[in-house]
């Protein structure tokens, strides 16, 4: 008699691949300036067991992203910091290798990171107490690109309430 035969997923190799239902990698910000500097957070499923494997696989519309060792959450989350991208790339994909960086440990994202360059246009109000205390709002376009905002009144920092794309609070 033969043995009786397993359940075919069960002896069916498992592959190795970079696959899950979040994958390809969700990431954001979207965008950010070219400067360098924006913060960029990936979320997905097998996203490497070490630091050592995703330490030096992230590009960004082909610009590096370093990986960040105290914000990497073993297979979860790469949390990386953009290198300097200048002239201003065209918008691109995230791409990600673990490990060795053959297929079977390598995707692209299919959304695209744009680099954008923010602009004021006017602040509302013009001129306030030198104790301070007055709310700014500052106008402009593509100011909730990136990380972080921070706004100054000559040397002096605001503190920052919210932002959308149009202003910064």
């Amino acid at each position: 008699t033969s043995p009786p035969s397993a359940p075919a997923d069960l002896c069916r190799p498992r592959a190795a691949a970079l696959t899950s239902d979040l994958w390809p990698p969700q990431f954001h910000p979207s965008s950010g300036p070219g400067e360098g500097g924006t913060r960029l957070t990936i979320h997905g499923d097998n996203l490497g067991l070490h630091f050592a494997d995703i330490a030096y696989g992230v590009r960004v519309a082909g610009v590096t992203c370093a990986p960040i060792t105290d914000l990497y959450t073993p297979a979860q989350r790469i949390v990386c910091e953009l290198e300097e991208a200048m002239p201003t790339p065209r918008p691109g994909p995230v791409h990600l290798c673990v490990r060795d960086c053959s297929p079977n440990y390598s995707t692209t994202s299919t959304d695209l990171y744009t680099f954008l360059v923010p602009s004021v246009g006017r602040l509302d109000p013009v001129s306030g107490p030198a104790a301070g205390g007055t709310i700014l709002t500052v106008y402009g376009q593509h100011l909730d690109t990136g990380s972080s905002v921070t706004v100054t009144v000559g040397e002096a920092p605001c503190l920052f309430h919210r932002r959308t794309d149009r202003s910064v609070v």
